[in-house]
This record gives C-alpha cells, structure tokens and sequence, in this order.
C-alpha cells in the first residue's frame, strides 16, 4: 500500500494524565509543560508570572524596600498580606500654597501675591508677583479641596471660610480660576478685598491603592498609583504598635472608599482596622476657625464602634457649661429640666439616659448610661423636657454623629429615642426635622441649639422609636462590632449588602459582665454577618454555626448565587442567603471532602466559584458542583501538586485558574482553562525564592497583581497576556494506533507547521513505539522563524514497524515553539501484531 499521513489537527482536549496514553482523545495530549491550548486548533507557549520584563511592575517605583527578607527579619507572609482596592480620591493630596509675601489688594494687582475671591465670592484665583497661576490644572473640576489660612485680614479671607470645597467649573474671569460650589466667606471692613494667604489641599478623583503587609511589625504600607507624593507610604495602618514574635496574616475586605484590615494569625492580639477616605466637616458654620474640625484624607482607624466615655447629663441644666464640657471627641453634655409652664405628656417619674456614637451616618455605637437620674415629680405630671446638647471638638473622624436616650429607672425596658446629634449639622429631636445648627461656646466648645437661656428644644411626649426599632438588634447586647485587641477573624466576604466574616476570635459573654471586663474565645464553626449596609456592625447574636464539634474549623467563606460557601479544611457548607430576612437562611448542603487548607485555594469567577483540594478542582455554579481535573489528571499526580500552601491565580479576561503548588517554595502550577476545561502544566509559573508570594488581588483592570520577596526588596508581577519562553518545553501526543491497534504500519517521518523563536528543533522531536518510554531523536529542518508558520519534515533514521507510535518534542532550554498541526507518515503492513 502507498505511504499515508494520520493528521493531528486539533489540541483542544489539553493534557490527560488519568487515562493510558492509548485510551486519551485524539484532541488530548499525554504530556503537556509550558504550553497552552487557547488558541482553537493549535498548541503556544504558556504565559508566565516570571518575566522581569514583562511581567514585573516598574523596578524601582513599585518595590518596597521597607517591607524585605534582609531588614532585621522582615518579610513577607507567604499567601497572606496583600490588598487592593480603587477609590473615588487619590490618596496623596494635591498641595498650592502661599502664606508668605502676600501683597495687593482688587484695585492693585500689578504685582499681587496670593489668593482673591470673585464673582460673588464662589471663584478662586491665585497670583504670584501680578501672574495669575494654573489652579485649574492642579484642581480640575470634580476635585474636592480643603480650603486653610493662617494670615488674615479684616479686608480678606473670613476665617469660618474654611472648610471643604467641591470645584464644579472653570472661573468666569478666566480659564485658570477655580468656579467653586459655594461662596467663600469674605470680611470686608473697608474695601477692596486685599490678597491673602491660603492653602489648598486637593484630592482629585481616582486612584488605586495596594497594602502591603509588614507582618512582623503589624504594620501595613499602603502605594499610590495616582498620586502627587511619594508612591509608597509607611506604615499608613498600625494593627499593633510593638512586635509579639507572632508575625501577622492579613486578610482584608472592602466596601466603597474604605479597607478593613484582620490579623488572622492564630492568638494575635492585633486590632481590626478601618482604612479608607473621610471627607467631612464637624460643626459646620458654628466655629472661628474649623481646621481642627475637618477632615478631608485617608485615615486609618480603629474599627471597634467605641462608645462615649465622656460627658455629663445635668439635672435642671439650661444651658451647658463651657468649663465642665466632655473631653474632646469622648461625648456629650446634656442638659435637661422639667419645664413646669408647659403642659406636654412626659408623666412623673424618674428617668436616666444614655449616649451613643454614630459612625459614618448609619452606624451606631451601643449605649452608655449617664450617671445621672432625673425625677419629675408628681406636681410636674404631663409637662415638657427643655434640653441642651453641649460638646468639644475635634472628635474621631470616623464619627458623623450620635443620639440620646432615655428610659425609666429600674424598669428593663429598650431605650427610646430623644435627642438626634450630627457633628456637621447640629441636634434635632426628630429623625424627620431638619436639624438646629451648632453654635460656638469658645475654646473649642460647642452648643446646640444656642447657649442663650430659652433656647433649648422643647419635648412634649416620649418617642415610639427605641435604640432597637432604629438599629435592628437590642442595646442590652453583649457587643455590635469586632476590635478589641485580640479579636479578629479569618476570612470574609461581602454580598447582599453585607459583611461575612467566619472563624472568630472575639470576647466571650459568658467570660466577663461586660465586654470590657471580658477574655477571648475562638468560634472556629462561626460565621458571623453584620447588619444590612452596615458593614462593621457585628450585633453578638448574628451568627450561624451550621456543623459544630466535628474538630475542623471554617478556613475561608466566598458567595455566588445567593449563597455562602463556607469552607473547611475537610467539609464545605453551602448556605442559601436568597430571603432579605436572616430568619430564613438555611443550610442547603454540607459536601464532605470538598474542603480547603487555605483561603487563597477559592476564587469567584464569571462561572462561578473555584476551588482546590486534594481531590480535585472544583467549580460550584449556582446549581452544581463539578469536578473539572476528574477527567483530566490523575488523582495521584493532583494529590500531590496541591500543598497546605498552595494557591489560586485566576485571570479573569483570558478565564484562566493557575493552581500554584506552594506560595512559599514551589510556583509550579496546573493551569485550567474554564471556557474548554482543558489542562496544561506549566514549570515555575511565578517566582517563590526566599518568603515566597502573597496572596494575589484582582484589579479593576482586569489583571492580577502578587507580591514576592526578592531578598531586599519586594517587587509586584502582574499577568502579561503574551506567550512567554520557557526552559523546558514538552508535548507529548497520545499512544497512536492508526486506527487500528491490530495492524503493523511502518513509520517514516514526521511533519510539522511549527514556529520557532531562535531555537532550531531539528533535533527535538522524539518518538517511542508502543508505549515505550524508549524515546528516539529524529532528524528535522535548521529553518527558525518568530512570526511565520514554517512547515517541516522530520526524518526517521531507521523507520520501526509497530503498532503504536507516540511523538513528543522536548526542547529543553529557554524557548517559544508553536504547532498548528502534527503529521506522520506510516505505510500499513498487512499482518497482525503478534
């Protein structure tokens, strides 16, 4: 019979290492290293995390050197530390200042030096020696600013002008002058308006932001990629101020323009921490001077939800008095009497009241009970309160505001509500009226409604609404929120307008009568959630634990679908969360062996979430669970490729899962393709020498950013999507039998359309027959090329008779090789194997 060519036309089966190499699909190969199948109908290199050129972000710029194996023992955490998010701000501020060498006024401005107000006082120009100065290019419209003056004038610049301002267009009187969205105050005793001196503080919008774990001195650095100062801050967040010798695992979750940071490691007596952009304004209108009073940057602060612990409740107080004011930012002064000329519906008795913290205007602290008790007598039955809030600036940045409530004595009923406060706007007693502005009482005091006798709010009748019709939980819970020191969690997620976290360590109720006087417990089988848009409010009593005392406990928790998969190191539960009401979740399947060793082995992609263990690579879709590596890899080669460090890269744009073996030693990884669920191995996909990798985040961008420690420094990778060389390239096609394993066929050669970068694979292409592993060179083309399809033959010296025959090409050094199509030329030999 003439000679034949059996064509192999198409990859797109990808690697099989379950199957004999006989039994695998004609798409499927045997072998498969540093390649990839995206591409319909043939094979490419693999990508690769390794390429200091193209991979790595800018040397230099995005290193850190603060945070590096080589500086006194610090490193990173392998698998742990690293945190993303974008935000609406940059995170360094823009800076125009002149405070010096101020000159001119609006009827000389030849050579004016500094800043004036136009058009009705709503545009800002700024002038130096008579030039008028580019603030619309340091400003652009959208920018928020923060307005300041030291040098005043009584012809200029009021000094309750300043404050945050929102530029909303370019100047009237010329294109270089900010158009703001409110009118500066200016004082003009004698006219014209002279220059004065300011300085503007700018947060223009967009940034991207990465914290970097310091895990040995619980500190967190935080870099800019849109930034006006340096690209890496120090230390920006501060979960403990000395080392413990335990280092820190931080895991992270964001909401809007905030981070909250976690020290997972196990008996860690670090703080939770809030992180993120503030812009408010306390008091406004009310103070001489509101610089200490106005908050407009990045803060990191505590996330404990802490209560008053200052302030005063006076009985028959009218008015507050300046020299018993609360500690700055610790409370609030309240003052009550019984106005006996009013008729209202407030009965005789006695009655105590307690204060709240509201922080970033939903989020409210449990109450704290004033000292004082007030008795209205009988001969005061049905009258009114006159009351009075009185407080000191500054106070936490964090905190928007506050309430009063009040209750019977003795009685163990809820707190009803009396008094609303909002650090900006002033006190109301209603949640429906608009709010009585602050008024300032001096030395950084402050008084609502006025500090003028027969000034205060009057309360005919005791309000329907309680601390628990406002908050959705009692306040005599034991605690609303995790912070304390030594309190933490170990993962969490945010879907449904909630917060989830699992595995806690928090304060025991059943350790100390209050939390304060209380020891830490860990809850390994608890998932706690907070309040509906209420991100850090953790009320005691809003918890599952769907599986106790099995000896295991919660290692990560992600959601898809309206559902929670909680994950075990031996168990995964999936919780339906579909119901508004939390009275209805349910435990809807508990998987035995689908379990995690560690929080970064799941990933939440388009199809789903994916995750790996021991026996397989699992994606969960919103309906089923699949095993996408049970028809592919062995369950031996996958057991032991997955590592108690082992992690997950997924690339969202290419769907693309890279099972990394160890973060810490080993960055070999499995590579699956999600949309054909191919796989492919590829050799040291990212680098692990000395600490390893962190943890890897997704961008907005659609990339995915690891951090390693390169001994000195630690440098930032990200995905490059092109085909990268590789030391050692490996195809192997399945054991073929022709069509028929019963028939001699005597093999010649083999032809391939390849290219090749600078490599010739002349001699790189091997075969075996039968299943061997007796692997033969055979002899090809020189011809290389890096854009153009070449084709070639490859000669075989001594052609066999067999009945399988299997092609492999090796290349074993640093290479790129492609192969649309794989033919070999056999001739049939009329007899039966014997």
């Amino acid at each position: 019979m003439p000679k034949q060519i059996y064509q192999l036309k198409d990859f797109s089966g990808g690697l099989n290492t379950l199957q004999d190499a006989a039994d695998i699909r004609e798409n499927q190969l045997s072998g498969a290293k540093n390649i990839m199948f995206n591409l319909q109908g043939s094979i490419q290199p693999a990508y690769s995390m390794t390429d200091a050129t193209n991979n790595k972000l800018t040397t230099g710029t995005y290193s850190n050197t603060h945070i590096a194996s080589t500086d006194a023992g610090e490193s990173i955490q392998s698998g742990h530390g690293l945190g993303y998010f974008e935000t609406d701000y940059v995170r360094d501020p823009v800076i125009v200042t002149q405070t010096s060498s101020i000159t001119g006024d609006d009827d000389n401005e030849g050579s004016a030096t500094g800043f004036i107000a136009r058009s009705a006082f709503k545009e800002l120009e700024y002038k130096v020696s008579g030039t008028i100065q580019n603030l619309i290019s340091s400003f652009p419209v959208g920018t928020d600013i923060l307005l300041t003056s030291t040098t005043r004038d009584a012809d200029g610049f009021d000094p309750a002008g300043q404050g945050i301002y929102t530029v909303v267009g370019v100047g009237s009187t010329n294109a270089y002058n900010l158009l703001l969205d409110r009118a500066i105050p200016i004082s003009i005793e004698t006219p014209p308006q002279n220059f004065w001196g300011a300085t503007i503080s700018g947060f223009p919008s967009g940034d991207k932001v990465i914290l970097l774990a310091n895990p040995k001195e619980h500190k967190i650095d935080t870099f800019s990629f849109n930034t006006a100062g340096t690209g890496w801050e120090s230390d920006s967040v501060i979960l403990r101020t000395s080392e413990t010798g335990i280092d820190s695992k931080i895991r992270y979750y964001k909401v809007d323009d905030a981070i909250r940071c976690s020290d997972t490691a196990d008996k860690n007596d670090c703080q939770i921490k809030w992180y993120g952009f503030i812009n408010r304004r306390h008091f406004d209108g009310a103070a001489a001077s509101t610089d200490a009073n106005t908050y407009l940057d990045y803060y990191s602060k505590d996330n404990d939800l802490a209560i008053p612990t200052n302030g005063d409740c006076v009985d028959g107080g009218t008015t507050p008095a300046v020299s018993t004011y609360p500690t700055a930012g610790n409370g609030f002064d309240f003052n009550i009497s019984n106005n006996t000329g009013v008729d209202g519906l407030i009965p005789a008795g006695s009655y105590e009241f307690a204060q709240t913290f509201i922080y970033d205007n939903n989020q409210e602290s449990l109450p704290n009970k004033y000292s004082t008790v007030v008795t209205v007598d009988d001969t005061d039955d049905l009258k009114v309160f006159s009351v009075n809030i009185g407080t000191t600036g500054p106070f936490d940045p964090r905190i928007s505001g506050g309430r009063i409530y009040i209750r019977e004595q003795n009685v163990d009923t809820e707190w009803s509500f009396l008094v609303d406060i909002n650090l900006t706007k002033g006190c109301r007693t209603r949640l429906t009226d608009t709010y009585t502005s602050w008024s300032d009482a001096g030395s950084s005091t402050y008084s609502c409604p006025t500090t003028s006798a027969g000034g205060n709010f009057i309360i005919k009748e005791m309000s329907f609404l309680t601390y628990e019709t406002i908050n959705g939980y009692p306040s005599s819970i034991f605690s609303n929120a995790l912070g304390d020191a030594g309190e933490y969690w170990k993962d969490s997620v945010v879907t449904n307008n909630r917060a989830f976290i699992c595995n806690i360590t928090m304060k025991d109720e059943n350790q100390g009568a209050t939390k304060a006087e209380s020891t830490t417990k860990s809850f390994p089988d608890r998932i706690m959630y907070s309040m509906p848009n209420r991100y850090d409010t953790f009320p005691y009593f809003n918890f599952i634990e769907a599986a106790k005392g099995d000896a295991d406990g919660y290692v990560a928790i992600d959601s898809f679908a309206d559902r929670i998969l909680a994950f075990k190191t031996y168990s995964m539960d999936i919780i339906n969360i579909s119901s508004p009401s939390d009275s209805n979740w349910f435990l809807e399947d508990s998987k035995k062996y689908m379990g995690i060793e560690h929080p970064e082995l799941v990933k939440r992609t388009q199809y789903g979430l994916v995750w790996a263990n021991k026996q397989g690579l699992y994606l969960y879709d919103g309906n089923s669970i699949r095993n996408l590596s049970e028809n592919s890899i062995s369950d031996s080669t996958w057991a032991a490729h997955v590592d108690y460090l082992s992690t997950i890269i997924y690339d969202e744009q290419e769907s693309m899962i890279f099972v990394i073996k160890n973060s810490n030693s080993d960055g070999d990884a499995y590579m699956c393709d999600l949309k054909k669920g191919t796989f492919t191995f590829i050799d040291d996909f990212v680098l692990v020498s000395n600490d390893g990798i962190t943890n890897s985040v997704d961008t907005e961008d659609n990339n995915t950013y690891i951090a390693h420690d390169e001994g000195d420094t630690v440098d930032f990778y990200k995905l490059h999507r092109t085909p990268a060389k590789h030391s050692d390239v490996e195809i192997i096609t399945k054991n073929i039998d022709f069509g028929d394993p019963n028939i001699s066929k005597k093999v010649y050669a083999i032809y391939m359309t390849y290219k090749s970068d600078t490599l010739s694979i002349a001699d790189k292409v091997y075969y075996s027959t039968d299943g061997g592993t007796n692997w033969v060179v055979t002899s090809g083309p020189t011809s290389v090329g890096t854009t153009t399809w070449l084709k070639g033959k490859w000669v075989i010296a001594t052609p066999p008779t067999t009945s399988k025959v299997m092609i492999k090409i090796d290349t074993g050094s640093n290479s790129a090789v492609y192969i649309n199509d794989i033919g070999i030329e056999y001739r049939p030999v009329h007899k039966r194997m014997a």
